[in-house]
């Protein structure tokens, strides 16, 4: 069986669904949610709507997979994706996971 360019290898993504469960333990009570799309995994959190409650969705942060190395990437105040300042690509997605539960740099 061939893996699409635009897919995640098989263990790749049960090492990335793994990681984002201890991200969810770690930040909990943040509802957030990950999301597997292609090569990248996109973390997303849930706020209520200060005045009606409906749930906001906020992207939190963006892993991207990119020629076996994972890329820390946060939104912009453009909108846009951007790498974490003074980030370097990293085979282990852990890695990059402690970096958002660390939030050393308040961005998370």
């Amino acid at each position: 069986m061939s893996v699409a360019k635009s897919e995640l290898p098989y263990f790749v993504r049960k090492q990335a669904e793994k990681a984002s469960q201890h991200l969810f333990a770690v930040l909990h009570p943040r509802q957030l949610v990950a999301q597997i799309e292609g090569c990248r995994l996109l973390i997303n959190e849930f706020y209520p709507h200060p005045r009606n409650g409906t749930p906001i969705t906020t992207p939190l942060a963006l892993l991207d997979y990119q020629a076996g190395d994972w890329l820390l990437l946060l939104r912009g105040q453009n909108g846009t994706w951007q790498p974490l300042p003074g980030d370097a690509p990293e085979r282990s997605i852990a890695k990059k996971i402690a970096l958002i539960c660390q939030n050393s740099h308040g961005l998370f």
